[in-house]
């Protein structure tokens, strides 16, 4: 029998935007509260989520489902950087 992968959340502090970022392993990310996409390239995913910057890295990242203000990215995640 093989163990569920269990997802992780990360909620930022109250004092920026309600962000949500979901990690299922290595494989997807879900975010909510995003606002833009600035870069997108199969190795690097950056988006806007309120007064911050999110940066997936990794290979063969791609939006697999966005929507206004969500997405779900798909492919082998190495890094996720915080900036602003």
């Amino acid at each position: 029998m093989r163990k569920r992968e269990e997802g992780r959340n990360f909620v930022l502090p109250n004092y920026l935007e309600p962000v949500r970022v979901e990690l299922h392993g290595n494989r997807s990310a879900g975010v909510e509260g995003c606002s833009g996409i600035l870069i997108y390239e199969s190795g690097r995913i950056k988006i806007r989520a309120g007064k911050m910057t999110l940066c997936f890295t990794g290979s063969d990242l791609k939006l697999s489902c966005m929507d206004r203000d969500s997405l779900l990215i798909e492919g082998r995640i190495t890094s996720l950087e915080y900036g602003r």
